[in-house]
């Protein structure tokens, strides 16, 4: 069970346990609750394959079961990842071994699916796979030859124990792990694992580890902000653009969209492949660099390294965060107006986020009560403002007292206090205007002109209907001074507020 928790099975083959069908259900009560098994125990008294899987993440029918193999097909509940999988327990001898692969050739004609046979074949597939004891025959190695040969089947990629079975004086691989073609047609990618035996068995334990499921299609092109930030990115563009294509306009377009694709994808291999660790081991030669200048601060070779470690360093970092914010920003448009879960998700995650779960209260204990809470907040303005203030009431409070000479000019008593909330705003550079609207379906020109995007200075200074407000406001207050930004009107205030 150390094992099995260790390693986070969901599958589990077990070969010659010598287990009798009366005794199975109290081991599996005892060891494996929750668990599902199927077995070859009525076809063999001594118990030779015992199939066990975690119903809560993996579905297995058993579609087949003889004396020597088991056949399933296994889908995955996480990656709804579906293949067959067959163990296998061969006998001992070559002649008793003859209904399995004609089993398995059997099996594996009406096979469309990805497929690994896995198990004790007690047969080699090469001489070379023996070690010691007599030598290996053609006899021995021919019918698994053929069966190899007939169904396309191939070892997956496999480490650790060369030998996988021995009696401390022979050592033979005997377990395979093997795989049929349409397991890399279809893109799958596993690993096998042949552990120690240690004290377990004369046989290694075989850890099939099934990587993420990559699909052979041609991958669409995808434009990353974070190439502008290259210093040859503009020469690249410029280069490739100015080919000569001869045709219509839209063709000329395309063949020069086209021709960018390579040197594109080529400046993205050289320069920001594998982003993260590329940042990561800039930061790790910077760091290793600093301390190293730390103990030779006169060195003008660890000074020159330094300087040009900080801005490659600096380069890749803001690379970085660009490609993960493009990533982030992409799969929020594509999913966050939808009623998918990730939106749903989003929701809850924002409502915990601006909820106020709890508070103090006057005499300094806490409260999670949420009627509580709530009485605390009314309390609280009711001293504040009192029970029948106006709004008036609320903005005083909230303009400064002892004016800041910053916000001296936005905070003066005569202003209307909607009129210095809409400046200190715009100021900020946190009034709603529609260019900050982007996550609202609506039409971004002026309210005004309805010609050019509304933005904070167009909508107060540069649009046409503006410009004839403030030439009348300037004619009326005799203002000569050109503005154009709402820094450049605050900071004409200020300048004759103090009289200069």
């Amino acid at each position: 069970m150390n094992f099995l928790r260790h390693h986070k099975l969901d599958v589990i083959g077990l070969l010659e346990i010598k287990l009798v069908e009366e005794t199975l259900p109290k081991t599996m009560k005892t060891w494996f609750a929750g668990w599902k098994h199927t077995c070859n125990f009525h076809m063999h008294p001594a118990g030779r394959i015992l199939v066990l899987w975690n119903p809560s993440t993996v579905i297995l029918e058993e579609l087949d079961i003889s004396p020597q193999v088991i056949h399933c097909a296994i889908t995955c509940k996480v990656s709804s990842v579906s293949l067959l999988e067959s163990f296998i327990y061969g006998y001992h001898t070559i002649g008793s071994r003859k209904p399995l692969w004609d089993n398995l050739i059997s099996f594996g004609e009406n096979c469309s699916l990805p497929w690994i046979a896995i198990g004790d074949y007690n047969n080699i597939l090469n001489a070379n796979r023996k070690c010691n004891g007599k030598d290996v025959t053609s006899k021995e190695l021919k019918d698994f030859e053929e069966c190899c040969v007939l169904m396309g089947l191939t070892n997956l990629r496999s480490m650790g124990c060369h030998f996988t079975w021995t009696n401390n004086e022979v050592w033979c691989k005997l377990d395979r792990a093997m795989v049929n073609k349409h397991w890399f047609d279809q893109g799958f990618d596993g690993m096998a694992n042949f552990l120690p035996s240690v004290c377990l068995s004369n046989h290694s334990p075989c850890i099939i580890s099934l990587l993420d499921v990559i699909i052979n299609t041609n991958r669409p092109f995808r434009f990353f902000n974070m190439w502008v930030s290259h210093m040859n990115f503009n020469d690249l563009v410029a280069t490739n653009w100015n080919l000569y294509v001869r045709g219509t306009k839209q063709f000329m377009l395309c063949k020069k969209l086209k021709n960018l694709k390579r040197p594109l994808k080529e400046l993205n291999i050289k320069h920001f492949s594998h982003i993260s660790s590329r940042a990561a081991k800039a930061n790790e030669d910077l760091e290793r660099g600093q301390l190293q200048l730390h103990d030779d601060p006169t060195n003008m070779d660890l000074q020159n390294f330094v300087a040009t470690m900080r801005k490659q360093s600096m380069s890749l970092s803001e690379a970085e965060r660009c490609f993960y914010y493009q990533q982030a920003k992409c799969k929020h448009l594509n999913q966050s107006n939808r009623g998918t879960k990730f939106f749903h998700d989003l929701v809850k995650r924002n409502k915990k986020r601006n909820q106020i779960v709890a508070v103090c209260k006057e005499d300094g204990l806490p409260t999670t009560s949420i009627d509580e809470v709530a009485k605390e907040f009314t309390k609280f303005y009711e001293c504040l403002l009192g029970e029948n203030s106006g709004c008036s009431k609320a903005y005083d409070y909230f303009r400064p007292r002892g004016t800041p000479k910053v916000w001296a000019t936005v905070w003066r008593h005569y202003i209307p206090p909607k009129h210095s909330i809409i400046l200190w705003l715009g100021i900020k550079g946190m009034l709603q205007t529609k260019d900050r609207l982007h996550y609202m379906d609506i039409d971004r020109n002026c309210a005004l002109c309805g010609t050019v995007p509304e933005t904070l200075d167009h909508l107060f200074f540069q649009c046409n209907m503006t410009k004839q407000v403030w030439l009348q406001i300037k004619k009326w207050l005799r203002i000569t001074r050109a503005m154009s930004t709402i820094k450049s009107a605050l900071k004409y205030m200020k300048k004759e507020a103090r009289g200069t």
